[in-house]
């Protein structure tokens, strides 16, 4: 009995020294699996933007972008491939490929395993101001999915026009004038569907043949291009700078509106002049010369010099000073003189202009031969008069032969035909109504 007995125990021992490995296995088994289950799990994977080269980019530049790629999971990552997807305003370089293979990403427990790569992407020439988001795929071979993340990159583009240059920048009061505005693009990007105006204060300044506004298409980053406009000045403004407002009304490419710059630039009214001299009477040895400001500018200052010509010799000074002259004036000057007048006599106008510049006219006035010695024509080597008078601004002539005297002279006898005729009538009507009374 003690024998059988003993023979069951041994069987007990082992039965269960056998469940105890197979238990232990079984556990050793199920760590193993959550182990390389908890594996699986341990990538991640950190795309960040370190910086951009420039900063910020400016529209229709290139830009370098310096990325780093970062796994902090536990695991390495192989055969990581990077993909730029090129969305608005950003483009892939021609000779640029939008994949990047950056290869083995091993775990990053320390924080010191990071990558670097460069890459390069052009901004569209038409970009706003702003920040843009530049989507980038990767994929590795642990994995069979992608994922997609976005770096932000600024992008600065000032959108303004200058007037680089005015073909014009002083008018003649009433004289039409080609002005030609010089428009420049010195921002980054391309402006499209420009409306360009201008206005001057109280309106002194007025196109003519054409309003105020003009219409560009497409103006390109760096480009200039000329508006022009035939203007005319009011001939009543008085002489001086004038402000010009400018006004430049484009489409915005991003957000669909429009975008106003305005600025302005001075145009000066005023300027030079012009006269006429013409010979005006002769006393003596004394003689006369008119002079008129012909232009549409007043002058300053104005001095007048005589040249002796061939027989005609100037006694004492030969210079007249007249002072101001305004447009539409006219003095007269004397000289002293000797010898026969019979040559033509060079003047020097010197004046100051509205501008405070100094200027000198040559003029040339011819005597001819009569029984005074003296002729009545006038010939100019500048400016625009009638040789039978003095020209003012509203268009009147007024006569040079012999001078105001002859007008005088006219007026004269008008007023004596009109008294003589008043008074004769007065003495027939009294006679008349005498003769009346007597018959009565």
């Amino acid at each position: 009995m003690k024998f059988i007995k003993n023979n069951n125990l041994n069987k007990e021992n082992l039965v269960g020294s056998k469940l105890g490995l197979f238990v232990l296995v079984f556990v050793m088994i199920i760590i193993s699996s959550m182990g390389a289950l908890g594996a699986v799990g341990t990538y991640s994977l950190d795309i960040d933007l370190l910086n951009q080269n420039p900063d910020p980019v400016s529209a229709g530049q290139i830009v370098e972008l310096r990325l780093s790629i970062e796994n902090n999971g536990d695991s390495t990552i192989d055969n990581l491939e990077l993909e730029l997807i090129p969305e608005y305003p950003f483009q892939i370089l021609d000779d640029e490929s939008s994949m990047i293979e950056v290869g083995t990403i091993p775990a990053n427990l320390n924080g010191e395993n990071v990558k670097i790569e460069k890459v390069k992407v052009r901004v569209n020439d038409d970009a706003p101001s702003g920040v843009y988001e530049l989507p980038i795929k990767y994929s590795f071979s642990n994995s069979d999915s992608y994922v997609i993340e976005k770096i932000s990159v600024e992008v600065n583009n000032n959108d303004f026009v200058e007037i680089s240059s005015i073909d014009q920048t002083v008018l003649v009061p009433g004289q039409e004038t080609e002005l030609n505005f010089e428009i420049k693009n010195v921002g980054g990007s391309t402006l499209r569907d420009l409306e360009f105006s201008w206005t001057s204060e109280d309106k002194v300044i007025l196109p003519v043949g054409s309003d105020n506004r003009k219409f560009i298409d497409v103006l390109e980053a760096g480009q200039s291009i000329k508006i022009p406009y035939k203007v005319v000045a009011d001939t009543s403004a008085n002489s001086g700078l004038y402000q010009v407002d400018l006004n430049l009304e484009y489409t915005n490419v991003l957000t669909g509106g429009n975008d106003v710059v305005t600025t302005f630039a001075g145009l000066v009214i005023g300027g030079e002049t012009d006269f006429v001299l013409s010979y005006s009477s002769d006393a003596g040895n004394e003689i006369s010369f008119a002079i008129a400001n012909i232009g549409n500018n007043p002058a300053y200052s104005v001095i007048v010099e005589a040249e002796s010509q061939g027989p005609l010799k100037f006694i004492g000074s030969n210079v007249q000073m007249i002072g101001n002259l305004n447009d539409g004036d006219y003095t007269v000057v004397s000289y002293t003189y000797s010898g026969a007048a019979q040559s033509d006599v060079e003047f020097n106008v010197e004046y100051t202009d509205t501008q405070g510049n100094r200027n000198t006219i040559e003029k040339v006035v011819s005597l001819g031969d009569s029984s005074s010695g003296l002729g009545m024509s006038s010939e100019l080597k500048s400016g625009d008069a009638s040789q039978d008078g003095i020209k003012s601004r509203n268009g009147m002539v007024r006569p040079n032969k012999d001078g105001i005297s002859q007008v005088l002279t006219v007026a004269r006898n008008i007023v004596i035909a009109i008294v003589l005729f008043v008074v004769g009538l007065f003495i027939y009507k009294r006679k008349k109504k005498n003769k009346k009374s007597s018959r009565k």
